[in-house]
């Protein structure tokens, strides 16, 4: 262990002035056979102990204390220029700041902590080696090793220095006190002729700061993250104890003590002792001899005690506040969305049902974790199955935003919802200011993220400057004035923005099998999809194409698209600004606001090519089918056909938008051009009413079926008009 000693000019003098270098003689320590092994002039763990190797260690531990001393004088000089520099600088008139600031914690400091959790576990193996009887080789490959590793943490130590605000206080905190000493004894212990261990032990002290900051950083679960954290820091203890009962049980009492002879000692030994001590268990198998390590054994065993007691209460504790909706939320450091404001059973059942439908499938901000805090805890079970949610992507916390924001993780959001309660108060705008209070703060600590929230007074909307508000009370008031001109649309709109599963239901229900609650639930299940209409459907009347669609397809028409993004517009009649395009190569439609106008009447004409639908299901699909069969029909017969009748709505054989399924048996009808029936009654329930009659009945006909109510969550009420038909596939049960 130390038969090769390399100079140090200097060094063997500053350290004389502690201990002289004749203090006591060099008695040389040998195994019992010389011919086994060579002789040491350090203390081995397995012989007697000297009074040289307490001289040694002390000469070490001096040093240290005097790199120590040094490194906070030179912090301390530091930050005294750095405050006399911003004075003359303030004194000056500029304001221009030259010194280091803190680093934010990025991805290359994460490295560096990761690289400094590697090289410390490997400074702590050479400790373990060094403390056994090596020979000369290993132990000059030891402390190569050992200066390598030591030197690279140095390097970390320098830049945790350079980025510290204020130095003296870097210095002194007790990561870089270990950390310091650890590296002064290691560069100086090869060279001391009666040297020992040096003090990296402390590195199981020092490698459990940077795994705090990785953990924190990583995001993992609250309750994994604090029990791994804490058997880190039990580890670190045991170690570290060891470590000191060691070197204090191996270099024996000071000089004049009584120097009682010793067992054989190892480092194993000492961990078995310190985690028997600790722990209370106390088997009595080991048990320091000497007077420093059994001084070091009362303080373990107290310390010992308040470590479990701590550690199993704060456990505890978080398992108690997970239980109750009072801890963090975690997802390792992915983006989630945050829901929150004025969470209740009806709002938070209902924005489950949205976000987590089926048609968000493909939205870029699909299958991310739902975090929901409301101001009490939300009962899951009561909104919700496993069936019908993916619950394994939603966590409800219990607090207040913006206080809790460190527990939602507002730095990882893509995206935060602002929720008003689910019925209208009459101080609605003292609401709207909370909410925006709220919103913008979410802005202010993160100006990339998205914030949508609903308001209930439309004058607060002027202060909703960079977040997406909607006033939901505004939105009342336009389908109210609708409803004047589109009976029926109210329950309509009104069962369309609100998502439901009937297969969440029970199906031991008996109110599900009525036909009224059957047929209001299939209603539910209808969406809004927006599609791309080809040339085909183009240049009609909003009537004519919402009755075109509904006799063949079973679908209806709500809305169409009046934004200017492609260049097209929505015109009377007769006129034309479009280019005709492609589908395929109309863009896609983006995520944003669009300009959408919703029953516009039944005699305007649909220029552009984006449509919303009502439908169960996506119909983009079916419509470019049915669209490419009617091409190629029209271009084999060239002619225009009679519409399709009801009873094969949906066949693709030979049929088209407006053919007749029974055109193709002889006698052919006579060609004639399709228009609009002007039985059709746009907004209500069933798009297809229309009286069998002669046409002079029209008028009578148009004010029937105006009469009758909007199909409501998929019960519609019939106009006054007869129905003649009734198409497949219950389009009327769907038009709600």
């Amino acid at each position: 262990m130390g038969a090769v000693h390399p100079s140090w000019p200097g060094l063997e003098t500053y350290l004389n002035y502690f201990v002289p270098v004749n203090a006591s003689e060099t008695v040389p320590l040998c195994e019992s056979d010389i011919s086994l092994g060579p002789c040491y002039n350090l203390p081995s763990p397995y012989q007697n102990i000297s009074q040289q190797a307490f001289f040694g260690t002390f000469r070490v531990f001096m040093f240290c204390v005097t790199v120590q001393v040094c490194a906070i004088l030179l912090s301390l000089l530091y930050d005294l220029l750095k405050k006399l520099v911003m004075k003359i600088q303030v004194s000056l008139g500029s304001f221009k700041n030259i010194v280091s600031y803190p680093h934010a914690y990025t991805l290359p400091w994460m490295i560096l902590d990761a690289l400094e959790v590697v090289l410390s576990l490997v400074s702590f193996i050479t400790f373990i080696i060094r403390s056994y009887d090596v020979q000369d080789s290993y132990l000059e490959a030891t402390n190569l090793l050992l200066w390598i590793v030591e030197g690279l943490l140095f390097i970390r130590y320098l830049l945790s220095w350079s980025t510290a605000l204020k130095k003296t206080r870097h210095v002194v905190s007790l990561c870089q006190v270990f950390s310091l000493t650890s590296i002064s004894s290691a560069f100086v212990v090869p060279f001391l002729t009666r040297g020992w261990l040096p003090f990296n032990f402390l590195r199981a002290v020092t490698v459990t700061w940077p795994i705090h900051r990785l953990f924190e950083e990583l995001d993992f679960p609250e309750i994994y993250e604090n029990v791994v954290l804490s058997m880190t820091d039990f580890v670190a203890m045991v170690f570290s104890f060891a470590g000191i009962i060691f070197i204090l049980e191996n270099i024996g009492n000071p000089p004049g003590w009584y120097d009682s002879q010793d067992t054989s000692l190892s480092f194993f030994k000492s961990v078995w002792y310190v985690t028997v001590t600790i722990s209370t268990v106390g088997y009595g198998d080991v048990y320091p001899i000497s007077f420093l390590g059994r001084i070091a054994g009362m303080l373990f065993i107290v310390t010992g005690v308040l470590f479990f007691g701590t550690k199993t209460s704060q456990i505890a504790l978080l398992l108690q506040e997970s239980a109750q909706g009072r801890g963090r939320f975690s997802n390792r450091r992915k983006s989630h969305v945050i829901l929150t404001g004025k969470l209740d059973e009806v709002n938070f059942r209902d924005f489950l049902q949205e976000y987590f439908h089926r048609e968000h499938a493909g939205h870029r901000k699909a299958g991310l974790k739902l975090c929901a805090l409301a101001s009490y805890l939300l009962k899951i079970d009561r909104v919700g199955s496993r069936r019908s949610l993916p619950l394994n992507k939603l966590s409800v916390l219990q607090g207040h935003f913006p206080t809790d924001k460190h527990r939602v993780r507002v730095a990882n959001a893509a995206a935060i919802f602002l929720l008003s309660k689910s019925h209208t108060t009459e101080d609605g705008r003292m609401e709207d200011k909370e909410q925006l209070f709220c919103a913008l703060k979410a802005k202010l600590w993160r100006s990339s993220i998205e914030v949508y929230t609903n308001l209930l007074d439309r004058r607060s909307l002027l202060h909703s400057s960079g977040i997406i508000a909607l006033c939901s009370s505004s939105l009342r008031d336009g389908l109210l004035c609708k409803s004047a001109s589109c009976p029926g649309v109210i329950p309509l709109v009104g069962n369309l923005v609100v998502s439901a599963n009937a297969k969440s239901l029970s199906a031991t229900d008996v109110s599900t099998r009525l036909l009224l609650p059957q047929t209001y639930l299939d209603g539910l299940e209808l969406e809004v999809y927006e599609v791309i209409l080809p040339d085909l459907l183009l240049e009609r009347t909003f009537g004519d194409l919402a009755e075109l669609l509904f006799l063949d397809l079973g679908i209806l028409l709500l809305a169409v698209d009046v934004s200017d993004d492609d260049g097209a517009l929505l015109t009377s009649k007769g006129f034309r600004s479009r280019r005709s395009q492609s589908p395929a190569s109309l863009p896609p439609a983006e995520e944003g606001t669009r300009s959408i106008q919703v029953f516009p009447g039944k005699d305007f004409v649909v220029e552009k090519r984006r449509a919303y639908i009502i439908a169960k299901e996506n119909p983009q699909r079916l419509i470019e089918e049915r669209a490419m069969a009617s091409s190629r029909l029209s271009s084999s017969r060239k002619s225009q056909v009679a519409p399709l009748v009801q009873d094969n709505p949906r066949s693709l054989s030979g049929k088209s938008f407006g053919h007749d399924a029974h055109s193709l048996s002889p006698p052919p009808p006579p060609p004639r051009r399709l228009e609009p029936s002007p039985s059709v009654t746009v907004g209500g329930t069933n798009f297809g009413e229309e009286e069998a009659g002669p046409a002079s009945g029209a008028a009578e006909s148009r004010r029937g079926g105006e009469g009758g109510g909007g199909g409501g969550g998929g019960g519609g009420g019939g106009g006054g008009a007869r129905r003649s038909k009734k198409p497949r596939d219950h389009p009327t049960e769907a038009s709600s």
